[in-house]
């Protein structure tokens, strides 16, 4: 909390400062001006919360400093003091939002009264504030929420549609609508960011935002990592200026993230009771985009059509090595299945997706033939490269098979060893080779047991441990970070702030208050 003491007097700025305890009341930085015109300045720069301010003063004094106040709208409690009980004075204090008129000579009580009654309404309008944002960010997300439902298909009206794109920002009008389609989008999230599948959307929402920061809205709404779109508006809405914009879109993210995308726009504006038509013509058009590594021979994916129940005739096959907890095997149905389908030359997403559905269906089954409950995460079914997804079929179905041996290793016996190593270069290969077990196995009966990724656990404890060092005051930032694990002191920054709300810096400052 910071307040401003204004009086032309300097013995009464020294009196008002000597009589408070200001420590006692989290006040962090007391500002001192002579007259309205410092104050003004002084307001504007550093943004105090409460202002005792004198009267009468030359140059500006406290009744103009106030009508300055009330006409820019600027949030400040108001303290008025003044050798003069005139009606003048006390009507501008109240106009100002003041809470108190003081008349001098004053006592210490007076004053204190004064000051605990601004500082709870301080903290009265802070609390308030914090609850309109999280009432607002509540509303963003629910807003967001139908917005995914309807671009996943769901049955959504239409009024339903209109209030979610208002309380996002966009106006009654039309959209140009863009979808798109990332092919390497799961590699990505686990590589590059650790699994946090949120934090790559916000970079890839962040890029999209600034090459169409001049449109009035914008903005990404995510089926799963692999298909979004994103709804556009501006006063002239042209689609082969949006196309122009999405080919630089398009590099931006692959040099920035990694990410490899297509996508389609819409080829002219479209009305919001359209939208429904469009996205799925547009999700047609992507399902007819051929399948990344099936080859590029089209004739060819035509003479040896994709069976919808090949999928579904592996299923004893894949039961019997289960059991028998055949890796190997496992390895090679799924390599021979996909392998049939490369030697199938192109092949389109949609005969793709055919397949998904059916693995999706035999995933199900195997996973209600566990002796206990077991979640099955399900495949994309906007998966467009046939490597990756072999690769996701084979991480599920290696999960479900890990489900057998789970009695056998306690999580605790990983978490005590997180515990010990979190500061050290550890990854989830490190603790399952120790472990001799798969990292599949390991994260999953972690999980199942702490409710957190292993990833999640390690930084969790690295920033408690970061956070009981900042506290003694006696380490430089830089030397925190690397006694907890983290060569990069930005780096550091970044993810201590993300967990705490604060910088390392502010973290500090907090405590020593």
């Amino acid at each position: 909390m910071k307040v401003i003491i204004v009086d032309d007097e300097v013995h009464m700025r020294e009196a008002i400062e000597l009589m408070i305890d200001w420590k006692s009341y989290r006040v962090q930085e007391v500002y001192y001006a002579q007259n309205g015109i410092e104050a003004l300045k002084i307001i504007d720069e550093k943004k105090p919360d409460i202002l005792l301010c004198d009267m009468e003063m030359p140059v500006m004094g406290g009744r103009e400093l106030l009508r300055e106040i009330m006409e820019r709208q600027i949030k400040i409690q108001v303290i008025a003091v003044s050798g003069y009980s005139d009606f003048s004075y006390v009507y501008a204090t109240l106009l100002a939002n003041g809470v108190d008129y003081i008349l001098k000579p004053f006592g210490k009580e007076t004053l204190v009264n004064a000051l605990e009654k601004a500082i709870l309404k301080v903290q009265g309008e802070k609390e308030e504030a914090v609850k309109n944002r999280q009432h607002e960010q509540m509303g963003l997300a629910v807003a967001n929420q139908i917005l995914q439902s309807f671009c996943r298909g769901e049955a959504i009206s239409e009024k339903q549609i209109q209030e979610a794109f208002v309380k996002l920002g966009a106006e009654n009008g039309k959209f140009l609508l863009v979808s798109v389609l990332s092919r390497n989008a799961s590699e990505v999230i686990e590589n590059k960011y650790e699994g946090d599948r949120e934090l790559c959307f916000f970079t890839v929402g962040n890029v999209m935002r600034d090459i169409f920061k001049l449109y009035s809205f914008k903005q990404d709404i995510y089926v799963d990592e692999f298909n979004w779109q994103i709804f556009l508006q501006e006063k002239e809405l042209n689609p082969f200026r949006v196309s122009d914009k999405m080919k630089i879109f398009e590099k931006k993210i692959e040099e920035a993230v990694g990410l490899k995308i297509t996508w389609v726009v819409s080829l002219e504006p479209v009305e919001l009771h359209d939208l429904k038509n469009i996205l799925g013509e547009q999700n047609g058009i992507l399902r007819q985009r051929n399948v990344w590594g099936c080859g590029t021979i089209a004739s060819l994916a035509e003479k040896n059509p994709v069976q919808s129940d090949g999928v579904l005739s592996l299923e004893l096959r894949i039961i019997s090595v289960m059991e028998n907890k055949d890796r190997e095997m496992l390895k090679k149905i799924i390599r021979d299945y996909c392998s049939s389908l490369k030697r199938g030359g192109a092949l389109k997403l949609q005969e793709l997706q055919r397949c998904t559905a059916d693995m999706n269906l035999l995933i199900g089954r195997l996973a209600a033939r566990q002796e206990r409950e077991a979640h099955a995460e399900l495949l994309s079914l906007w998966i467009n490269d046939i490597d990756l997804w072999e690769k996701e079929v084979l991480k599920r179905l290696d999960l479900l098979m890990d489900y057998f041996r789970m009695k056998e290793e306690p999580a605790e016996i990983i978490y005590a060893y997180i515990k010990e190593h979190f500061s050290e270069d550890i990854t989830l290969s490190t603790i399952a080779a120790g472990l001799f077990q798969t990292p599949q196995y390991v994260a999953r009966i972690f999980k199942n047991r702490y409710h957190m990724t292993i990833v999640t656990a390690i930084t969790k404890m690295r920033i408690e441990k970061a956070c009981e060092l900042l506290k003694t005051g006696k380490r430089s930032v830089a030397q925190v970070a690397e006694m907890v694990g983290y060569e990069d002191e930005n780096y550091f920054g970044r993810v201590f702030k993300k967990h705490t709300g604060q910088t390392p810096a502010q973290y500090r400052r907090g405590q020593s208050e």
